[in-house]
């Protein structure tokens, strides 16, 4: 059994460092260059807990700035490595369709998502 002292101890060596990556929430990038305001969504389908990414309309030509906030941090506490798969939830449209492909994250991977048209086709590349 370990001893108050020790305990406390180990409490002063961990607790600046969980405090540190708490200011450090993982974040991501999301650029629209398509001619529509889309939102989408992503789910992390690789374990059990539900991860998703859902955004707000991004704005044609603009970029959203995705925060994962105090559950998820870039040392990949329970967010990273991962497969994602994304698709767009809004506009819901016939003139175009996503082809999306499933991408992977790494540990504390930095992302940013770029949003492309092209013939009718909307993709997704992760850069």
């Amino acid at each position: 059994m370990i001893g108050l002292k020790k305990f406390l101890g180990l409490f002063v060596l961990i607790f600046p460092l969980n405090a540190l990556s708490s200011s450090f929430p993982t974040k991501w990038k999301i650029i629209n260059n398509t001619d529509l305001a889309i939102e989408m969504k992503c789910q992390l389908g690789n374990i059990n807990h539900n991860i998703v990414l859902k955004t707000n309309p991004i704005l044609p030509h603009a970029q959203y700035e995705y925060n994962w906030g105090q559950n998820f941090y870039n040392e990949g506490l329970g967010l990273n490595p991962g497969v994602w798969n994304c698709y767009i939830k809004k506009p819901q449209s016939k003139m175009f369709t996503q082809e999306f492909k499933a991408f992977t994250t790494d540990w504390g991977e930095t992302l940013t998502i770029i949003l492309e048209s092209k013939e009718g086709k909307i993709t997704l590349k992760k850069q």
